[in-house]
């Protein structure tokens, strides 16, 4: 259940930052490096996002984040 979690807020925060934060620029210049307010997603814009964890045999094994 914490590898599906953590996969899931992932994605998360993934689509929050690809909706929400921007940089913005003017003459090779950063113009807005202390936004003040940052929007975030709220449990009411997430759609239901399935984790599928795929078990190969037919590899070795390999780290999946922060499990324990």
């Amino acid at each position: 259940m914490t590898k599906r979690n953590q996969v899931i807020g992932a994605n998360i925060q993934g689509l929050g930052g690809a909706l929400f934060e921007a940089i913005e620029f003017e003459r090779g210049r950063i113009t807005n490096p202390h936004s003040p307010v940052i929007e975030s997603l709220v449990s009411r814009d997430i759609p239901e996002i399935e984790a599928v964890l795929v078990d190969r045999k037919d590899i070795a094994p390999a780290g999946a984040g922060e499990t324990r």
